[in-house]
């Protein structure tokens, strides 16, 4: 009887074994990512086989509608077919869920950015990017971002926030630094500044407002210093001071447009006033019976060792030849006054330009006044002059092979 009992719960044991084999084969079989995968879609390729031998063989195989005959595995197959892409189509219409760690949080229908349902969907809506991160928080149109809305980086910081139309800011809108301050608040078109706006410096303080132009300051508008105090109001062209707008004004009128830092020099007759947080010195030469602040601008020197017109930087002498109508004179000429007081404010050594100081003669009775006793009047700079629209522009080299490190604007002289 034991031994009977014993053979049983052997046979059993083994049974069990088996079993259990067998259901750890299945176990990981279902584990296995490529098995469920052929699996699938050896199924799947039976099935559709199966539905798309759409050939009856027999009367049965037969639907009766009215007087026409419909093959009963032609039925099945466009009903299946007909299930699927409802069913996609649902999906895709579909907003998708706001989920866990989502950068917004609201009542609007989620969608991706790609997505069917987006496509078609007009009024409130959250855009999820490629990344999956909400890009886009505002109103859509048929798809399209239309309205007011934000949008957002991958790391959740507010980029843009304002008014939208073709998927492009347009409109009245504010622009941020990555660090979340305003960057520019103003005018779009197109993704660019354009219109009036106002341009910020990463720390928050007002560096310009006024007109712009594709991104760049264009028109008319006012800068402004560190402590956002105003120092210049005038015209800008793509980016830079309109210079030969300040050609012939009184000196009276300048001091009203820049009413930054001021160093003047005098020399005999002649003034230079340096406008440092601008970069420009202003020459004029007074008469016997002039009144300082009636004299009109002879010549403007900007302290820039690149010449920016319409959004571009001209550096070299090959540069200058391209934009400029013709050349002038090439050569070395004495120093005048105004060039030495600009040699003087850019720190000649550091610029490549040489200026012997020793001759100079130097006194001041007032703070940030000076007047130039003597300097040498011999000593010669190398210079290149141009024409371009009526003016003449003279560019100051230490000599012929270095780069230059200023330049003057004259109204040009007709009669040469």
């Amino acid at each position: 009887m034991k031994e009977t009992i014993q053979s049983i719960f052997k046979t059993f044991g083994s049974v069990i074994k088996v079993r259990l084999s067998k259901l750890m084969l299945i176990g990981s079989k279902l584990l296995n990512f490529e098995y469920l995968k052929i699996t699938l879609q050896t199924y799947l390729g039976t099935l559709f086989k199966k539905l798309l031998d759409v050939k009856p063989k027999d009367k049965k195989d037969y639907y009766t509608v009215f007087n026409w005959m419909i093959s009963k595995k032609l039925a099945y197959t466009m009903v299946i077919i007909v299930g699927l892409l409802s069913a996609y189509y649902i999906l895709m219409m579909s907003p998708v869920k706001l989920g866990a760690g989502a950068s917004t949080i609201n009542s609007y229908k989620t969608y991706m950015y790609d997505s069917w349902g987006l496509k078609n969907y007009t009024g409130k809506a959250n855009i999820k990017a490629d990344s999956k991160y909400i890009a886009y928080v505002g109103d859509v149109k048929k798809g399209v971002v239309e309205g007011n809305g934000e949008l957002y980086t991958a790391n959740g910081s507010l980029l843009y926030k304002g008014a939208f139309a073709g998927n492009m800011y347009n409109g009245e809108g504010k622009l941020m630094y990555p660090s979340g301050t305003v960057r520019y608040e103003g005018q779009f078109v197109n993704n660019e500044f354009d219109g009036q706006g106002k341009l910020y410096r990463e720390n928050a303080t007002l560096l310009y407002e006024g007109e712009f132009s594709r991104n760049l300051i264009h028109g008319n508008g006012k800068l402004y210093d560190e402590a956002a105090s105003p120092i210049f109001t005038g015209n800008f062209d793509k980016g830079v001071i309109n210079y030969p707008t300040l050609l012939n004004k009184t000196t009276a009128e300048i001091a009203e447009q820049y009413v930054g830092k001021n160093k003047i020099y005098n020399y005999e007759d002649s003034y230079a006033v340096y406008m440092q947080q601008i970069g420009v010195i202003s020459v004029v030469s007074m008469g016997e019976e002039s009144i300082a602040d009636t004299l009109p601008l002879e010549k403007l020197i900007i302290l820039n060792s690149a010449f920016e017109k319409d959004g571009k930087a001209y550096i070299t002498t090959e540069d200058l030849g391209e934009y400029f109508e013709k050349k002038v004179y090439e050569g070395s000429s004495n120093i005048q006054f105004g060039e030495l007081v600009g040699f003087l404010s850019i720190n000649s050594k550091d610029k490549g330009a040489f200026v012997d100081r020793s001759t100079i003669s130097i006194t001041s009775s007032l703070k940030e006044v000076f007047t130039v006793n003597a300097f040498d009047l011999s000593q010669e700079v190398y210079i290149r002059t141009y024409i371009g629209n009526g003016l003449a522009y003279t560019f100051y080299y230490a000599d012929k092979n270095s780069p230059f490190v200023m330049y003057a604007i004259e109204v040009a002289n007709t009669e040469n």
